[in-house]
């Protein structure tokens, strides 16, 4: 499995794949390629040795990658596109649980400066 970790984020894939490997995961299963999308994603896409791409991100990107994976090996495409900061939250407590994820997703800039 190869994972393209998003441009903004790139030490969460990289802390993930650090976690897998310590989990005895046998090596070569999960390789991790960062950069940006428009040349290592449109390349992931491209490629004619790929059979499936899962992407998730906005909807232009998405709709770029569906052209270049049927333009080339008419691979698979799962898309998960739109949306924000999607939580679960369950029991009593719940209505406090969206309000402070929706706040902290609002307010986090995980790696990016804004």
């Amino acid at each position: 499995m190869v994972i393209k970790s998003a441009e903004t984020t790139p030490l969460v894939a990289l802390k993930m794949c650090e976690l897998i490997d310590k989990a005895g995961f046998p090596k070569g299963t999960i390789n991790l390629v960062s950069g940006y999308g428009k040349t290592v994603g449109a390349a992931i896409a491209m490629h004619m040795d790929i059979d499936k791409v899962a992407f998730t991100g906005s909807t232009a990107t998405g709709r770029s990658n569906m052209k270049a994976a049927a333009s080339s090996n008419l691979k698979k495409v799962t898309l998960e596109l739109g949306g924000k900061s999607p939580v679960s939250a369950r029991g009593r407590h719940r209505k406090e649980t969206y309000a402070y994820m929706y706040v902290a997703s609002r307010t986090s800039s995980s790696q990016m400066p804004t």
